[in-house]
């Protein structure tokens, strides 16, 4: 994803968080996030751009923390608004300036934050708009597939201490509304291989696939409400899965 659009993709669905935030209120229950409520879902959020600000700032990664923030539901939006705003600044560097990340296979740069954090603002809205009873957001296909190939093609196999890789097999991840597709063969002692394809490859024989649009496709591998198609073994989706 473009360093433009990553930032703009941070405002839309932040500023599309916090709408639905406000209309569920503090108290109301995540259905996506089990044991959470929206006041905790905010403070998550505005926790990790504190993170990430202190990650910008001390790209040698030593000490780096989240900052505390405020118990009271209005001080947390008015912090997490000050964290925004400083995340802006932060970002005004540019796509090649170096940031520490806690998270293996990616450049530490503030291009891998701004695609990190594009993503993360993306599903926290949709538990947002869960959690009003009104899950209306629409993902545009491209945004949706990027955020598909950053977990299987970065996350996945840059995992540290969850869902190892316990089965062997093939799995097929296709969206109907783009010329691509994810071919990804797991072995249980080595990591993914997962290829990006507009065909599937000669010879693949998928034993699990996940079919549907790419927005679809994108809830269910990051674990939301989805009316994506899963066919054959589901064990192979284990490894596969959003931590």
């Amino acid at each position: 994803m473009e360093y433009e659009k990553a930032l703009q993709a941070i405002e839309i669905h932040c500023d599309g968080l916090r709408a639905a935030a406000i209309e569920a209120g503090p108290a109301a229950p995540v259905p996506t996030c089990p044991k959470w409520t929206v006041h905790r879902l905010v403070t998550h959020v505005a926790r990790v751009h504190s993170w990430l600000l202190a990650a910008i700032a001390n790209p040698s990664g030593e000490g780096i923390r989240p900052e505390t923030p405020p118990d009271d539901w209005e001080a947390v939006l008015g912090w997490w608004d000050a964290q925004r705003e400083d995340v802006r600044d932060a970002f005004a560097v540019g796509p090649d300036a170096p940031a520490w990340l806690p998270f293996q296979g990616y450049a530490r740069t503030t291009a891998s934050w701004a695609r990190r954090q594009a993503h993360e603002a993306a599903i926290h809205r949709l538990d947002a708009e869960h959690a009003a009873g009104d899950p209306s957001v629409v993902f545009d296909p491209e945004f949706a597939a990027d955020g598909i190939d950053e977990l299987l093609r970065t996350m996945v196999p840059g995992r540290t201490g969850w869902n190892e890789i316990h089965v062997s097999g093939t799995v097929l991840v296709q969206a109907s509304d783009l010329a691509r597709c994810w071919t990804i063969t797991l072995a249980a002692t080595e990591e993914p291989v997962v290829t990006v394809a507009e065909d599937i490859p000669a010879g693949f024989e998928p034993e699990t696939m996940i079919t549907g649009t790419a927005d679809d496709i994108y809830r269910a591998v990051w674990r939301r409400p989805s009316a994506a198609e899963t066919h054959g073994e589901h064990a192979l989706l284990e490894p596969l899965a959003s931590p």
